[in-house]
């Protein structure tokens, strides 16, 4: 197998999928994530729930027995209105909720230095055919979570997301660079996974994996989605400079950088790309943080900070406590060490 010549350019010219964009042209910011067990065992980062509610895999859907409740104030479904604030241009925003059942709903506004707000609430009728939509009203501070109850019989959440209502014409195209040697099982899992998302997500032809080979080993096929190049083994600085080197070679505005056996939510790549989307500045970059498979239920770090070693902040954060969760989001919004550092943990 060589490596495609010359590297992908343009466009996927593909009409797009309806992933990401939904009935009534709405699109998605952030879903609220199921758990995956594959990605991380630990249910509270993704919600946690009352009376018997919980998240049935078999069915994919959050069941809610007569009284039963569910938050998702937690690591991974909190919306940190702060962050996409200051760093984004965004539209008026929307909450979008699909399911089965008499439920009732509330979406919360958690401030900086404490205090709640109700922010939305009502009681309805939940239809899986037809998403319960609502106006979230102009919010420039905080983080929004959702909470689900049942008040009468039982009840059914089938998704929900934060959604806006337009884009920007100019987008961006990014290069998803991951570097691999010797690792064949764990890319070839990776890369089948982003085809996959990519193929289905509405902005998917605006996003291309790019797979520098150092090992020569993967068998990576080139596809609509997926370039693999073959190259010495330089180490990791030497494929991440070919993966860069590529990317602007192709003409992509920006690159993230993945590691060749990290394990992540897809959504992971649909939220940095419409933060990305919506930049205020083009020139924005933005790192992730990072939990190990030994400790997933504590940070590793969320950024970090050099004085002749690393350090990294955040580390040992409880994730599934939301007290510790929505500390750790509101002190990463304060200023930074002149030496922060961010990986990228993706």
């Amino acid at each position: 197998m060589q490596p495609q010549e010359p590297p992908f350019r343009g466009r996927d010219p593909a009409p797009q999928p309806a992933a990401g964009r939904r009935p009534g042209g709405l699109i998605t910011l952030q879903n609220i994530l199921p758990p995956e067990p594959e990605i991380c065992p630990e249910e509270a980062l993704y919600f946690h729930a009352g009376g018997g509610a919980g998240y049935c895999r078999s069915q994919g859907l959050f069941q809610l027995p007569g009284g039963g409740s569910l938050s998702f104030n937690s690591y991974f479904n909190l919306f940190d209105l702060g962050a996409w604030s200051r760093a984004c241009r965004l539209p008026p925003l929307f909450a979008e909720i699909t399911g089965q059942g008499r439920a009732a709903l509330r979406l919360v506004l958690t401030r900086p230095g404490g205090g709640t707000e109700t922010v939305l609430r009502t009681e309805a009728e939940l239809d899986p055919a037809a998403p319960l939509r609502m106006e979230i009203p102009p919010l420039e501070e905080g983080l929004l979570h959702l909470e689900a109850a049942a008040p009468e019989g039982a009840a059914a959440l089938h998704g929900a997301r934060f959604a806006i209502a337009g884009m920007p014409q100019d987008l961006p195209r990014l290069a998803v660079s991951i570097t691999t040697f010797r690792r064949e099982a764990e890319v070839r899992r990776t890369v089948a996974r982003l085809n996959a998302f990519l193929d289905s997500y509405a902005f998917g032809a605006h996003i291309h994996v790019q797979v520098v080979d150092n090992g020569q080993s993967a068998g990576i096929e080139p596809s609509r989605h997926t370039t693999p190049y073959l190259n010495r083994n330089l180490g990791g600085a030497g494929g991440f400079a070919r993966g860069l080197l590529e990317a602007e070679r192709g003409g992509f505005s920006h690159c993230l950088f993945m590691d060749d056996d990290a394990a992540f939510h897809m959504e992971n790549i649909l939220r940095a790309y419409m933060l990305l989307a919506l930049a205020r500045d083009p020139r924005t970059a933005l790192a992730g943080a990072l939990i190990t498979t030994r400790r997933t239920s504590m940070m590793w770090e969320n950024g970090a900070w050099f004085d002749g070693a690393c350090r990294a902040l955040f580390n040992g954060t409880d994730l599934r406590a939301p007290d510790a969760v929505q500390a750790m989001l509101f002190a990463a919004q304060q200023a930074r060490p002149a030496t922060f550092y961010g990986g990228w943990w993706f």
